[in-house]
């Protein structure tokens, strides 16, 4: 039976070669999956099927966070800085 490909030790060196940095193949997969939430591009059911979770419960629990589409705040505090630091 092969080993799975993110435990055989060849994606990580692979990845670190890549990037220069040390990046562990589990970030890799949440940063993923995060992506996907945050831009809305792909159903929490789906993300658990790709995640490879038993169901969208496990998934809603680890990446609920990301769910919050409320950017008022975000974008208040992107025009009074834009308006600070604006150049003349």
């Amino acid at each position: 039976m092969s080993r799975c490909v993110h435990r055989n030790g060849k994606i990580g060196p692979r990845v670190t070669k890549l990037t220069g940095a040390k990046i562990r193949l589990h970030a890799l997969r949440h940063y993923y999956a995060s992506a996907l939430i945050a831009t809305g591009a792909a159903s929490i059911v789906e993300i658990a099927k790709l995640m490879g979770h038993k169901d969208a419960t496990i998934t809603l629990k680890v990446y609920a966070h990301f769910l919050s589409r409320d950017d008022a705040p975000t974008a208040a505090i992107t025009a009074v800085s834009d308006g600070l630091f604006a150049r003349a």
